[in-house]
């Protein structure tokens, strides 16, 4: 990517927008700090973290009873990454010994014989459902053990992380893969889909402020066209979600399938990757 100057000075002269919704920038700073600090963040600690064996209960009522014991693993990574990014950014004892019972959890439970990642074990850390072929769960896993290893300096948990990126790359890319997609009207061998591009550059943005690595640079890159080249829909000025394993755009019902929230979600992630590579030309896009 070519390097331009970040945003900045180019914003004088421009209108600043100081209201979203309706609200001040100060007022909703104030209401996601109480959601995550005040209410979020309690009941967790209260109801969905398992100090007993370590990682994170996946489904409560709303006042905390538990509905199942599963541990999926897409949300033991997550969980693993909120609690070591809290850690990183605003310290405490408390969140880090959370994220290194996850993190134990997670590498002492998750994996197949082969090495894959699973898709969901029980309570104690026993699978209950295979690794599924999909490719998103090593790059959940993957999220999480690169924030613990911000946390931590623990080598071994980057190794793990650059290893299942590698892992779910070659799932995703392999041209006879046949998953059904449950949200995407129609499924078939090769499906390729922004989400995959999405998870991949928000792991990536933030793997390479911590790691030099060429091979994993030239990945992030091919992300990112393939989100601003290839899913953007110049007739609808809107991503497409799904197209087929050359990345064309398909003749059938998911040539016009729009999934916004995957859409939004990547956009403020390339925000984050053009900063990162400090390319104002994409910021700007």
């Amino acid at each position: 990517m070519e390097e331009r100057p970040l945003p900045g000075a180019a914003l004088r002269g421009r209108r600043v927008r100081d209201r979203v919704a309706g609200m001040s920038l100060e007022a909703l700073r104030d209401r996601y700090r109480y959601d995550l600090f005040e209410d979020y963040l309690p009941f967790w600690d209260a109801h969905g973290i398992d100090d007993e064996v370590g990682g994170f209960m996946c489904a409560l009522d709303h006042d905390g009873t538990p509905v199942n014991t599963e541990k999926r693993m897409w949300y033991q990574g997550l969980g693993l990454w909120v609690y070591a990014f809290l850690y990183n950014h605003f310290g405490g004892d408390r969140y880090l010994e959370v994220a290194k019972e996850a993190r134990d959890f997670i590498v002492r439970h998750g994996r197949d014989e082969n090495g894959d990642w699973v898709t969901c074990l029980d309570r104690e850390g026993n699978m209950t459902a295979p690794a599924d072929g999909i490719g998103y769960t090593g790059l959940f896993v993957a999220e999480g053990l690169q924030e613990y290893y911000r946390a931590t300096g623990d080598q071994a948990s980057m190794d793990l992380a650059i290893e299942g990126l590698w892992r779910s790359v070659e799932i995703i890319d392999d041209p006879n893969r046949n998953v059904a997609q449950g949200y995407v009207p129609r499924s078939y061998p090769g499906l390729r889909l922004q989400g995959y591009e999405m998870v991949k550059i928000v792991l990536l943005t933030q793997m390479l402020q911590q790691v030099s690595d060429p091979e994993l640079e030239a990945l992030a890159a091919k992300s990112v066209d393939a989100v601003i080249s290839r899913f953007w829909n110049p007739e609808y000025r809107l991503n497409n979600e799904a197209l087929d394993a050359d990345l064309m755009r398909p003749d059938d019902e998911n040539e016009d399938f729009i999934y916004l929230g995957h859409a939004i979600e990547t956009h403020w992630m390339l925000l984050l990757e053009a900063m990162r590579v400090k390319d104002r030309g994409l910021f700007d896009l």
